[in-house]
């Protein structure tokens, strides 16, 4: 086989996925890699030196998708942004692509330091999801329940049919749609301050 001369960083990050999602993780080494993506060993290892680097590389481009899930949704707003990244999750993820972040995720849990991208999407996913109304608690609980979904189905943790999983993401899809629907609660009226004794009252 022909080995690229130059590495392709997309390709390799290809390559890690390709592998991942046809072995479920077991067989991801470093040679395997350099197969599939079809460069030399010395390459792969000047870029991305050790496993751990090329696991935690293709984990940063993993989570750079999520964040596009919520800048994709054509409303902007946090109920829009929850709303597009459910409905995200909901009709374009499978068993596949679950699995394979997860095991890109559970790669890493040995080596917290790596878990920056993970941590840093969360860290700006929930400081979104202030719970000030009743709505915006709901709207914290589904998206809490869409990531339960996710990761206990991607680590093959809990067994359900796909029929079950679909309909716990769909409930969950509702629950941030309806809450998105609902008007803003009124302020409360500001009482008149009472008059000043010996004043008439207005």
């Amino acid at each position: 086989m022909t080995r690229r001369k130059e590495i392709d960083r997309e390709r390799v990050l290809d390559a890690v996925e390709e592998v991942i999602m046809e072995t479920g993780g077991l067989g991801l080494t470093l040679n395997a890699v350099v197969e599939r993506a079809g460069i030399s060993k010395g390459g792969l290892v000047y870029n991305f030196p050790t496993k751990d680097a090329l696991v935690a590389a293709a984990m940063a481009r993993e989570m750079a998708r999520f964040d596009r899930l919520l800048e994709e949704s054509p409303d902007q707003t946090t109920p829009g942004r929850m709303l597009g990244y459910a409905d995200a999750i909901l009709n374009r993820e499978d068993d596949a692509s679950m699995r394979k972040t997860s095991t890109l995720l559970s790669a890493l849990l040995h080596a917290p330091d790596l878990l920056g991208p993970a941590q840093g999407f969360y860290d700006r996913l929930f400081a979104e999801l202030e719970p000030r109304t009743e709505a915006q608690k709901r709207t914290r609980l589904a998206i809490l329940a869409v990531e339960a979904v996710f990761w206990l189905r991607g680590m093959g943790i809990a067994k359900a049919s796909p029929e079950v999983w679909r309909s716990m993401l769909q409930d969950a899809h509702d629950m941030i749609r309806d809450a998105a629907a609902e008007p803003p609660p009124k302020r409360p009226r500001r009482k008149a301050p009472a008059p000043a004794a010996g004043e008439p009252k207005g």
